[in-house]
């Protein structure tokens, strides 16, 4: 009697354990292969890098599972957005595939913060190079932006409240443009991550674009862009200092 009992239960914890099990096999493979099952992406520059790295993940997605198919599916959507965010050509396609893997990762695992926040970032960069169908998709954007702050809003410093008070700031207010919601999400990235370089030249942009000058002064006063570990950065983070400072016309 108690042998009967037990085989509905078997039943349904089999398929669970091989699927473990498999993930568990996926993940060594790629631990043997000297693949990472990070969702984090390495630091990779330059073009032609960024562009090994995703079709490297890609084909890495095809035939992995569990935490290596996870971590794939990641790092190839932050590589593609790092080539789609430069305006171009082939922006929008990069920005697609960038969006079809988070979409997976997302779908995949979705109680975790990554996909949800690479696909609003994907999805950001798609939607600039497609207008149209911005008119249609912005919700998505937002929503999948919201959710990545509701799971975890310290996630890249601050992300997804950094994605959602640009957007709030510059779309146009029949698109979602709110002046209320981009100073909230302004707030919760400065809260969580106010020191960081990025979000100081961000939270000046933001003030600028919301009409509020006097914060956008006391923000870029606050910028130290030669804090920057790297060179590239450094210079980047300087010729937005300085752009921004033309624009208030100081």
């Amino acid at each position: 009697m108690r042998a009967a009992r037990l085989v509905p239960l078997l039943i349904v914890l089999l398929p669970i354990a091989a699927a473990a099990e498999d993930g568990l096999e996926s993940k060594k493979h790629a631990e043997a292969a000297g693949e990472t099952t990070s969702p984090e992406p390495g630091a990779v520059r330059g073009t032609e890098a960024l562009e090994a790295e995703l079709a490297r993940c890609e084909e890495i997605a095809k035939v992995s599972t569990g935490d290596a198919l996870f971590g794939a599916l990641c790092r190839g959507a932050c590589y593609a957005f790092d080539l789609a965010e430069p305006e171009g050509g082939r922006s929008g396609a990069i920005a697609e595939r960038g969006c079809k893997l988070a979409d997976q990762a997302r779908k995949l695992r979705s109680e975790r913060v990554e996909g949800h926040y690479r696909y609003a970032l994907c999805l950001g960069i798609y939607l600039r190079e497609h207008s149209l169908a911005a008119l249609t998709r912005v919700s998505e954007l937002v929503a999948s932006a919201k959710r990545a702050v509701e799971l975890d809003e310290r996630y890249d410093r601050g992300g997804g409240h950094r994605l959602l008070a640009s957007l709030y700031s510059e779309a146009p207010g029949f698109m979602g443009g709110d002046r209320d919601l981009a100073r909230k999400h302004l707030d919760g990235m400065l809260r969580v991550a106010g020191d960081d370089e990025e979000n100081k030249l961000v939270a000046a942009k933001v003030y600028l674009e919301i009409g509020d000058r006097p914060g956008a002064r006391a923000a870029l006063a606050k910028c130290r862009p030669e804090r920057e570990p790297d060179e590239a950065t450094r210079k980047e983070r300087q010729a937005e200092l300085e752009r921004l400072r033309r624009k208030l016309g100081d």
